[in-house]
């Protein structure tokens, strides 16, 4: 529908600039037959400049203005449909060529013999015998068409401006408007349409950011800060470490192979209906998320019961999900395990939030890569099972080993 209408809207207008130009053509043609009654009007009577109209010098007049005036028309209509190098070209042309005609007039002024070019030399106060008046005359045109020039460049430069400090606000991310102002010509109407559409896709998805940074500010970081023993986030400084023990646990969303087929935006609805459904439970069992990784997911416990049985309910949340959602592609979870210190701090000085440090990630790493391999769908390490409570069981078997870790499934 927008095609159509954009089509409609640019016929309209090729129309409309059609009559214009034929218009212009009409008086532009009789206003230069009308010239010589118009030349008539400057008179030098004793020395004197003097004004004489008549009928026809007058409608001589009437018909220079209003070509003048529809051939500004078209100049423009004309400027802003083209990019801003060829504007700069087409407005510097015309000021160039007055610029040489009037050092023309000047150069030549002397060989003229009329009343008017002799009044006019007497303004300008031009002699036979010294030509510094002359070169003093021609310089000043030559500053007046610098000036010119330079206001002519900063007038169409001007929206460039203005997409430089929109484009800066924008990365920001402190944009207030509810639509973008650029001005100029075609060009810019483009950039303008697009710096709406990013702003309209900021605002967006701005309600989403809102909602995961209140969710991060009420629920993640109070459980973490808890878990850590700090309750103010500038108590942790970069440099800084804090060593606790609990339990890491990871899920990899892993998906079928109809996913190949799927655009990636539908990718992405799908895995983030799983995480929005693995979040909350996570926080159910006194745990707290530390990373995201697209399809995957690393939490913290401290409690390794509590990671256990929240695996436990994640896999069965998650095969609940698959069988209500039978037309959509199924999702396969895995779930890894491991225990032991933990090493929080701050990646960088913009972090607020500190995340895990250490080395544990990598041997996470290797235990998930031994559960990929055997396709077990909950797999831990022993400090894991070494750490329940007494009264805990665990139903496990023995599957192999990494340098530092002996690796178990669970039944």
């Amino acid at each position: 529908m927008n095609t159509i209408k954009n089509i409609e809207e640019n016929n309209c207008m090729k129309k409309s600039t059609k009559i214009l130009f034929i218009l212009f053509l009409v008086f532009f043609i009789a206003s230069v037959i009308m010239t010589k009654y118009v030349i008539r009007i400057v008179r030098i009577e004793e020395g004197v400049l003097a004004f004489r109209f008549d009928t026809y010098s007058i409608i001589g007049l009437i018909l220079i203005g209003v070509s003048l005036i529809l051939g500004n028309i078209l100049y423009f209509k004309f400027l802003f449909s083209l990019a801003i190098d060829k504007v700069l070209f087409f407005t510097t042309i015309p000021i160039m060529v007055l610029y040489g005609f009037s050092l023309f007039l000047l150069a030549q002024i002397d060989r003229f013999d009329s009343d008017l070019a002799s009044y006019i030399k007497g303004i300008l106060n031009i002699t036979d015998s010294s030509a510094y008046n002359s070169i003093l005359w021609a310089l000043i045109l030559s500053i007046i068409f610098i000036l010119v020039v330079l206001f002519n460049y900063a007038l169409i430069c001007r929206p460039i401006a203005k997409v430089e400090k929109i484009v800066s606000r924008l990365g920001d991310g402190f944009v207030r408007e509810e639509k973008f102002s650029i001005g100029g010509g075609k060009q810019f109407e483009s950039i303008e349409d697009g710096l709406n559409r990013i702003n309209d896709n900021y605002k967006e998805r701005s309600g989403f950011l809102d909602v995961d940074r209140n969710f991060s500010e009420r629920k993640i970081s109070r459980q973490l800060y808890k878990f850590l023993g700090r309750d103010v986030i500038s108590r942790i400084q970069m440099g800084e470490t804090i060593k606790r023990n609990g339990t890491i646990m990871s899920v990899k969303l892993i998906k079928d192979n109809e996913f190949s087929s799927l655009s990636l935006e539908e990718n992405y609805d799908i895995i983030s209906s799983y995480i929005n459904l693995i979040s909350p439970l996570i926080s159910r069992y006194s745990g707290f998320i530390d990373k995201y990784y697209g399809d995957k997911i690393i939490a913290v416990f401290p409690r390794n019961e509590n990671a256990l049985e929240c695996s436990y309910l994640i896999s069965k949340s998650i095969h609940k999900q698959n069988r209500k959602n039978k037309s959509l592609t199924a999702i396969y979870d895995q779930i890894s395990l491991t225990g032991g210190e933990i090493i929080f701090g701050l990646d960088s000085e913009g972090e607020k939030i500190p995340t895990i440090i250490s080395g544990v990630i990598d041997n996470m790493a290797k235990i998930e890569e031994i559960g990929r391999f055997i396709s077990a769908e909950l797999i831990l390490s022993k400090e894991v099972i070494d750490n329940l409570p007494l009264n805990y069981t665990v139903k496990n078997r023995y599957v192999g080993s990494t340098k530092k870790h002996e690796v178990f499934i669970w039944h």
